[in-house]
Order: C-alpha cells, then sequence, then structure tokens
C-alpha cells in the first residue's frame, strides 16, 4: 500500500471513532423505544374487549419487568387500518432489551406455570394477530 493510501484509512478510522464516541454520548441519556404494531384478526371470534384483555394480560407483566421503565399499550381509534394496535416499550439502554425479553420470559412462566396454560395463551395470540413489526427508536433528549 502507497503511504497516502494508509494515512487516508488512518483519517477514516479516527473520523469513525470521533463519531462513534459522539454517538455514544449522545445516547447515554437517551432511552430506547421498541415499536411494535399488531394486526389484529378482528374477525377471528374475539371482540375487540377479549382482545384488549389479552393484550392487557401482557402489560401486567411489562408492569413487573425491573428492565422496562413503562409500556403504552394503543388501539386504532382513527386512520387507514381498523386492525392496529400498538405497543411501546420504553427502555434505559439497548442492552435492556435482551434482559427484558428473558424477564418476561420468567415472568411468564411464573404466571403460567402449567406448559399447557402457557401453550393455550400462544394458541389465542396466534388466533388474534395475524402478524407483528417490531421498530426500535432511541429517544431524543431534551437536554
Amino acid at each position: 500500500m502507497t503511504k497516502k493510501v494508509l494515512i487516508g484509512l488512518f483519517v477514516l478510522l479516527g473520523v469513525a471513532l470521533v463519531n462513534t464516541a459522539n454517538l455514544q454520548a449522545q445516547d447515554n441519556n437517551a432511552h430506547v423505544f421498541v415499536v411494535t404494531t399488531l394486526k389484529m384478526n378482528n374477525g377471528a371470534g374475539m371482540t375487540f374487549a377479549q382482545q384488549d384483555s389479552m393484550l392487557n394480560e401482557q402489560l401486567m407483566i411489562d408492569k413487573k419487568n425491573k428492565y422496562i421503565v413503562s409500556t403504552k399499550l394503543m388501539r386504532h381509534y382513527y386512520g387507514s387500518d381498523s386492525r392496529d394496535a400498538v405497543v411501546m416499550r420504553e427502555y434505559k439502554s439497548f442492552g435492556d432489551i435482551d434482559k427484558a425479553g428473558e424477564e418476561d420470559q420468567k415472568l411468564f412462566e411464573k404466571k403460567y406455570p402449567k406448559e399447557a396454560d402457557r401453550m393455550a395463551v400462544g394458541e389465542r395470540y396466534r388466533k388474534a394477530v395475524s402478524w407483528h413489526k417490531d421498530e426500535i427508536y432511541r429517544g431524543i433528549s431534551s437536554d
């Protein structure tokens, strides 16, 4: 490699390191949000009240999860698709997402100690939700 190419690579590496450090500094105070959009099966033999009750069961588990700062559960009110339900979970850090998932599993197994009961809950979700998507956002600090 020529001297110019090596110098160019070191400059690029330095810029990348500075940018990474700046992003980490920005993110230190910003929380992370996982937004899950669910498409509910509105004709699947469950009323809206039954669907809401099923979604609220997860909300109750989230409230016991030490890694989840807050959870918001929303249903379609007005717009293009009446099947939408949105769950927004807030975490202190990106690393807490995986920890919260592990904690949710423990809390779920504690709430439903029998495997048959856990399978029944899973079947209700499969019946009620046709698909979902997850997106991860970072909060923008107002400091």
